[in-house]
């Protein structure tokens, strides 16, 4: 391969990895102090919608960014309120939210655009944010394919760093191992949680944006397409590590990369429906055999907790 085609390659893989690395870094610190969020796919569902509607109507990328922000956190704390405060179950309330965010992007999307080909947004995200950062040679259509992948990339290094070697990190870490200790500790269990879901839906929103309005132009119905419950599985898959939280991510981007281009070739003739699902089905395999769950936060999962 030349080095035109090696550059292409790499590209292709950190566009695949980004939207997930986002969702997965930060859903990785809000499961170690105790939560799972399976509303992730709903936060970033939301995203996708605002951001491709209020890009279309305003002809500005940047707006469309900040208002899919916006709603994904806001989606995020409604998960909080729920399942941190009223201590309803995690897992029924993110697979609720993200069930109504698919119904209600699909509704308000015949409601505003109708029937039709989706209109095309004019001006995409890595137009207005990365012009310049894709001008530069050979690291341009590299680690610049999107204005956040830099940022993606930075994310499981920073967090390493945090839940290792900072009073912070041990704050969110008590709060998942031993709640009830860190509470009568001083830790305020159910604040920290909720901090940590609303900068997950930051992360969920930007990551549904990047798909709307960085790569595809449009919104198709359900576009997510199950992205943000894999974040979660590669998570578990890391072993909530974030130091294997990067390979791991980047291991099944490369798959959906080499499906794709194996697809493209003509190499090998497989059914379309078969060759998507292959990192889907690689990554249950590997999860049903790995020992990550041993590792598992103490209270993962549970909201219940005295004080």
């Amino acid at each position: 391969m030349d080095l035109p085609s090696i550059s292409g390659f790499i590209g292709s893989l950190l566009a695949i990895s980004t939207p997930i690395l986002l969702i997965a870094s930060l859903e990785l610190l809000v499961q170690r102090s105790g939560v799972i969020n399976l509303g992730v796919e709903g936060a970033m569902l939301v995203g996708a919608f605002t951001a491709y509607v209020v890009t279309l109507y305003t002809s500005s990328p940047l707006l469309g960014l900040l208002s899919a922000i916006a709603l994904g956190s806001l989606v995020s704390i409604l998960f909080a309120i729920m399942a941190v405060y009223m201590r309803l179950d995690q897992i029924v309330v993110g697979v609720s939210i993200s069930m109504v965010s698919i119904g209600l992007t699909s509704y308000l999307y015949r409601l505003i655009v109708g029937y039709g080909s989706p209109p095309k947004i004019q001006s995409t995200l890595i137009d207005a944010l990365a012009p310049f950062l894709r001008s530069i040679p050979i690291a341009g259509d590299t680690l610049f394919q999107t204005p956040l992948t830099p940022i993606s990339l930075a994310l499981p290094i920073a967090f390493w760093l945090l839940l290792g070697r900072s009073l912070v990190g041990a704050i969110i870490k008590a709060s998942g191992e031993d709640p009830s200790r860190a509470c009568r500790l001083g830790v305020n269990v159910a604040m920290v949680r909720t901090i940590l879901l609303a900068l997950e839906g930051i992360a969920s929103g930007a990551a549904g944006a990047l798909l709307s309005i960085g790569y595809y132009g449009s919104f198709l119905e359900n576009m997510t397409a199950g992205r943000g419950y894999l974040a979660v599985a590669l998570v578990i898959l890391s072993s909530w590590s974030p130091a294997r939280l990067l390979p791991t991510v980047l291991i099944f981007s490369l798959i959906e990369v080499a499906q794709l281009r194996l697809q493209a070739s003509g190499i090998i003739e497989i059914p379309y429906q078969l060759a998507l699902s292959m990192p889907y089905i690689f990554t249950l395999a590997i999860l049903a055999i790995s020992s990550g769950g041993k590792k598992a936060p103490r209270s993962l999962g549970s909201s219940e907790y005295e004080c």
